[in-house]
């Protein structure tokens, strides 16, 4: 481990450089008129509302140049362009004139599911023998942007390892001052197939030729962002589960009951400061998040338990194609006899040490600290032009990095399954090196070699469109 964190520190010392400051013009720019050019479909208030440069306002001179690129980086955040460009006629200072120029995305996505059901591509690829049964697969659609105020409809139905049926919409503005927005979801899932248990950190599959489990579930969540950066929001969740009694008698915790129809309704509070410069692939800034989650609202919930997390990633650009990031995540549960079934803390989604990707830490709570060394090897924008009937997939572009990274990590739980302890109540440390590339619709493709410290070592594989780490 001491091995990564120095070379994670000499690339630091090879990649830091001062950039000199050549500017010599001390008048300030004017904003006279700003122009949205290319939204077709797209309400030009959704776009002014990510904006804080506005006709009348001046600009300091020494900030302007960086005050364009955020404009338009967030701008680009929105998901609704595949490419944002802001043009500067500064013939005159003090009557400068933006213009906006945008590539909207293709908002109808008629799609096929097919998609695995298992918690990575890594577990299904190396765990479960790429067995095809365990891939969900049916029809779905998403309309991005409805009436050109970035509303967004989804329906999905699928069959496979899950079954599946689905829908929400989600409106951002709901108020004149665009401030407050709202989401609901519905749906309704069964599974033959559940997962029963773990041992020695790895999940363990109980299969059967009837229903083992079905969920129906309702939510409805809103969302406050006065800022541009700060959005608060607060989600409710009810839950209606059925187990066959076959799962419970082979694992009693599985809801710490024994009842085959369980309810379960929580409410949830996210606090999410966001000043990253591009959301899927940060190089620049910084994202805090604060979660409060208290479950087993009403009476005959079978759970109950409140959960604090916070996180805080930086994000830093050294300067000649070299970025630096490092991410802290801390989670505390009040209850240590969490059911198996909610039992989904450190190795599910984003919350994993590298090098450890195959195993589960079903710890109560946890901690853990990653670091990021990237330097950008290629940039380009690749058009295909008239080879590419649809504009929104004409031009795209790809830029590939190379990273190393070293985590550190720590799962707590007082009341443990011995059979499944031997990742827990201990420091988990991991390293490697990787490529990512960066394209199209926010795709990230990352190919990742990791050691930790049960001397395994192995190539690893993802997609993502959201990476932070």
């Amino acid at each position: 481990m001491k091995i990564a964190f120095n070379i994670v520190l000499l690339f630091c010392f090879a990649a830091f450089s001062q950039k000199p400051n050549n500017n010599t013009d001390k008048i300030d720019f004017y904003i006279g008129e700003i122009t949205l050019i290319g939204n077709k479909k797209t309400k030009d208030f959704i776009i002014r509302r990510e904006m804080d440069l506005s006709e009348g306002k001046t600009v300091p001179n020494q900030i302007f140049n960086e005050a364009i690129e955020k404009n338009r980086n967030r701008i680009f955040n929105t998901g609704l362009f595949v490419n944002v460009q802001i043009s500067v006629d500064s013939t005159l200072k003090t009557n400068t004139k933006l213009y906006v120029l945008v590539t909207e995305r293709w908002y109808t996505i008629p799609n096929i599911v097919f998609e695995l059901a298992d918690r990575s591509f890594n577990e299904w690829w190396y765990q479960r023998n790429k067995d095809l049964k365990r891939v969900n697969y049916g029809l779905g659609l998403t309309q991005h942007n409805i009436r050109g105020r970035n509303e967004t409809i989804k329906l999905n139905a699928q069959g496979g390892f899950t079954r599946n049926i689905s829908g929400s919409y989600s409106i951002p503005y709901i108020n004149k001052s665009r401030t407050l927005g709202i989401t609901f979801g519905i749906g309704y899932s069964e599974n033959k197939q559940v997962l029963l248990n773990s041992k020695d950190n790895k999940q363990i599959f109980y299969k059967s030729e009837h229903i083992l489990f079905n969920r129906t579930y309702f939510y409805i969540s809103s969302s406050y962002r006065k800022s541009f950066f700060t959005t608060h929001k607060a989600t409710l969740d009810f839950n209606s589960y059925y187990a066959n009694d076959s799962v419970l008698l082979k694992n009693t915790k599985f809801f710490n009951t024994n009842n085959t129809h369980t309810y379960l309704n929580t409410f949830t509070y996210n606090l999410i400061h966001d000043k990253r410069n591009i959301q899927a692939y940060a190089t620049k800034g910084h994202l805090s998040t604060v979660d409060l989650k208290f479950t087993g609202l009403l009476p005959n919930d079978y759970y109950r338990n409140t959960q604090v997390s916070i996180s805080h990633a930086r994000f830093y650009d050294l300067g000649h194609k070299w970025y630096l990031a490092s991410k802290t995540k801390i989670l505390l549960s009040a209850s240590d006899r969490i059911p198996y079934y909610n039992l989904k803390t450190l190795g599910y989604g984003n919350d994993y040490i590298r090098g450890y990707d195959l195993y589960v830490v079903d710890a109560s709570s946890y901690f853990y600290n990653k670091i990021n060394l990237k330097r950008k090897l290629i940039q380009y924008q690749v058009n295909l032009g008239n080879l590419m009937p649809l504009n929104q997939f004409r031009s795209f572009p790809v830029s590939i990095y190379l990273n190393t990274y070293a985590d550190l990590g720590y799962g707590y739980k007082k009341n443990f399954d011995p059979s499944n302890a031997n990742l827990l109540n201990r420091s988990l440390e991991g390293y490697g090196l990787g490529i990512d590339i960066v394209t199209a619709y926010d795709v990230v493709l990352r190919t990742e070699y990791s050691f930790n410290e049960l001397g395994e070592h192995r190539l690893f594989f993802y997609v993502s469109t959201d990476v932070s780490f």
